[in-house]
């Protein structure tokens, strides 16, 4: 069933989400930003983490580029919004 499909996912991306192995580092509008740092299925490429109810992505740090998953339009205009303003200078 598609209800018990997305209780499943949602359990299995909060045993990932896990604060011992990886900070929430910002939470706005209804999106969670975390922080991997050991992702080898990246190939070591800076990134972070966006989700938005039952959506996900991972978001490269330098180029704002999806390179995993997917978010609805208004929630990726929202990250890279965030991106932008919190970059260092």
């Amino acid at each position: 069933m598609v209800v018990e499909s997305a209780i499943a996912r949602r359990a299995d991306r909060d045993r990932r989400h896990d604060a011992s192995s990886m900070p929430r580092i910002s939470a706005f509008y209804g999106l969670v930003i975390w922080m991997y740092h050991d992702e080898s299925h990246h190939h070591g490429r800076p990134h972070f983490h966006a989700v938005y109810g039952d959506d996900e992505a991972s978001v490269d740090i330098e180029t704002l580029s999806v390179i995993a998953g997917e978010l609805p339009p208004r929630a990726t205009r929202l990250v890279r919004e965030w991106r932008s303003r919190t970059r260092p200078s």
